[in-house]
């Protein structure tokens, strides 16, 4: 279960990402809603409540598991909740970059679904990393997901020290990729969309 859900909860936040830029893309355009200033302020601006959300979502299953439920907590809720907040933002990157490959969001959807789904079966929970294939290790080390459930492991499991455990969060540092690969893609469609 305390695996089940954080994988749940990360194919919500890559797919309701998807879906917000979709509504505001529809309604705004991209060039009213993209186009004037920074476009990572402008981005982070439209999606900012919705991290709100997501990390509220991240907080009521800790809040259900650990103390609701009365399961054992041997470690941080800091240290827990921090790595929350990084794997939200590292998510949402993956819903952006998706959605503005080609601004459409059934293909959008599509790539999430892909990208998301193998999820629970490559965290490393039911079955060893250690005995996994080099294909499911290398889709392991990218989704976000598999670096927090080390993290929730290490903290709940056996309240090892917050260094050693916020470790396993290093590779998320790699999002800074899809997020300049992101900022790319909206210059391109702005582009085209000032040439047409």
């Amino acid at each position: 279960m305390t695996a089940i859900v954080p994988a749940i909860w990360q194919i919500a936040i890559v797919s309701f990402t998807v879906l917000a830029l979709s509504a505001n893309y529809r309604v705004a355009g991209i060039a009213p809603w993209l186009g004037k200033g920074s476009i990572v302020r402008n981005l982070s601006n439209t999606l900012f409540p919705y991290f709100v959300w997501f990390a509220l979502l991240g907080l009521a299953f800790l809040i259900w598991f650990y103390d609701l439920i009365g399961w054992p907590m041997e470690g941080s809720w800091t240290v827990l909740i921090f790595a929350q907040l990084v794997t939200t933002v590292a998510c949402m990157i993956m819903g952006a970059l998706f959605f503005f490959l080609t601004c459409d969001a059934a293909r959008a959807m599509s790539f999430a679904g892909a990208f998301t789904a193998p999820s629970f079966a490559f965290m490393g929970i039911t079955f060893p990393a250690t005995d996994m294939g080099p294909l499911a290790v290398f889709w392991r080390e990218l989704l976000p997901i598999s670096h927090y459930i080390e993290v929730q492991v290490s903290q709940a499991s056996y309240g090892v020290h917050a260094a050693q455990s916020l470790a396993h969060l290093v590779p998320l540092i790699g999002y800074i990729i899809p997020l300049a690969l992101t900022v790319m893609l909206i210059k391109k469609h702005l582009a085209k969309e000032f040439s047409a």
